[in-house]
Formats: structure tokens, sequence, C-alpha cells
């Protein structure tokens, strides 16, 4: 998951002029080790963009995330999702798609 939090945030970075925008949602009970898990994060690989918890037991449920897979990367524009990538191993390939898209979207008018 850090390779790809790190590669987001410089992807927001990089692509301020077409508002690009990220954050991370810890899909975990709210706990001292999540919170210090995400605080390393940032604090390590200086993240900017907005690391969280979430604050909503139920919330992969209403977003009918796929609760067989560790890791869920949503890409939207204008509050309609674009693109959804379910990952249970994040791969350098994966990173590079997830990236690809949100270019995609990102220069999408």
């Amino acid at each position: 998951m850090t390779g790809l939090v790190k590669k987001i945030d410089a992807f927001v970075k990089d692509n301020k002029k077409a508002n690009a925008a990220a954050f991370v949602v810890l899909m975990q009970k709210d706990s001292d080790e999540a919170k210090a898990k995400l605080k390393s994060l940032a604090k390590e690989h200086k993240v900017e963009i907005p690391l969280t918890i979430s604050a909503d037991p139920k919330i992969a449920d209403k977003l009918k995330l796929n609760s067989k897979v560790k890791n869920t990367v949503l890409i939207w524009k204008k509050q309609k999702v674009t693109d959804s990538f379910a990952l249970n191993e994040i791969t350098d390939k994966d990173v590079e798609k997830i990236l690809a898209a949100a270019k995609e979207t990102a220069s999408s008018s």
C-alpha cells in the first residue's frame, strides 16, 4: 500500500492544474495501531494527501466494495466513479494501471 500511496501523492502534486485530488481511507476498526500506521506513513514518506480511518463501519457495504479483497481504489470525476480497482496485493503493474486511469480521468473534460 505504501508504494501506491506515495505515487498517488506525487500524482496529485504533479496534476494540481487539473484539480487532481486524493485521499486514503483505512477500512479497519479505529484503533491506536491504525492511527499510528497512518501517522508513520505520512511522516516517513512526507505524504500530503489526507490519510484517515473510516468512521462508518458499514461504508464498504454502502459503497458496494468487494469485501473479499484487501484494497480498493476508486477514481472519480464530478462525483461519479470512472474506474475501480479491487486488489489483494498491489503490484507495480497495478500501480501503473491505476495512475494511467487517473491521468486519463484528470485530462478528460
